[in-house]
């Protein structure tokens, strides 16, 4: 029982140094980092950089595979197949850009009715 009680108290002595130790103050001297994101000073401006990126590049994902669409029905050589895959892509690319395009509209307006600015660029 005295070993236990000896143990606690070393604990409890270890950790009220750690304590004082961890309270003094540190007079340390204050460094000012640039910013690396120019033109960004508030997280509402990062989070209308990031969706505008986004929307951009999700933009030209879409007309490459649009493009990929076209040359596809281009070289199918009339086979009936290869036309009706080539037709496939057209169409949910151009369905891609159109949900894209909503998007955009759809967070434009949410910004607005919630005070911001909106996100074009």
């Amino acid at each position: 029982m005295l070993k236990v009680f000896f143990q606690f108290l070393f604990l409890f002595i270890l950790l009220t140094i750690a304590v004082a130790y961890l309270s003094i103050p540190v007079f340390a001297e204050t460094i000012s980092l640039p910013n690396p994101l120019p033109n960004i000073s508030t997280p509402e401006d990062l989070v209308k950089k990031v969706v505008n990126w986004l929307l951009g590049l999700v933009s030209v994902i879409a007309l490459i595979v649009l493009v990929i669409g076209g040359f596809r029905y281009l070289t199918s050589g009339g086979n009936e197949k290869a036309m009706e895959s080539a037709k496939n892509i057209i169409t949910w690319a151009v369905v891609g850009l159109v949900i894209i395009l909503c998007s955009a509209i759809i967070i434009n307006v949410i910004i607005s009715i919630l005070g911001g600015p909106s996100t074009n660029p």
